[in-house]
């Protein structure tokens, strides 16, 4: 299964590696600028990276220059079911890419602020748009069920991460939240 992907998608698996060496570069910086920990940055920016790289790299290695006037191929609004989900396809696979997308934001909730759901919605849309606009990289174009499994995935991600976190911040037995 792998070597499939990594035929189908020959310049995900570098590009990977460099964005999540740049992202251990850049969070001691972000974590300094913005807030938090290095480590809940360098998850952030890695697992933005890997989403950009495996949804916005040339399919089939080549890329050839150029836009593309048509930029939305369907705009059918499809929801992943249940044997969708526990079988290793493509489907399963969008929704997979998105969660950790959306454990990261969810550790840096506070410290995103605003931005946060802007990243939540705007990334799997942006990549869509991306893939329509730009034809050289060999992908099928603008997919809102694409998009719908992508964030599917981000709200997973939010999700557990968040129920995680809350269930740290509450006593055993109280109830209550600790403070600080």
């Amino acid at each position: 299964m792998l070597r499939v992907f990594l035929d189908a998608d020959p310049w995900a698996l570098p590009t990977t590696i460099a964005l999540t060496l740049a992202a251990l570069l850049l969070a001691p910086r972000c974590a300094r600028r913005f807030g938090g920990r290095a480590f809940g940055w360098w998850f952030f920016l890695s697992s933005v990276g890997v989403f950009a790289a495996v949804t916005m790299t040339p399919a089939g290695g080549d890329f050839t220059a150029g836009f593309s006037g048509h930029v939305i191929r369907s705009m059918a609004p499809t929801l992943p079911g249940m044997r969708d989900l526990r079988s290793l396809d493509e489907v399963s696979l969008n929704v997979l890419v998105g969660v950790p997308v959306g454990a990261a934001i969810a550790l840096l909730a506070h410290q995103l602020r605003r931005w946060w759901p802007l990243l939540f919605v705007g990334l799997p849309l942006v990549s869509e748009l991306v893939q329509g606009a730009l034809p050289g990289l060999n992908r099928v174009g603008f997919l809102l069920g694409d998009a719908i499994t992508n964030l599917l995935g981000i709200a997973l991600g939010t999700g557990a991460c968040a129920a995680v976190l809350l269930a740290r911040a509450v006593r055993p037995g109280t109830g209550a939240i600790r403070r600080g």
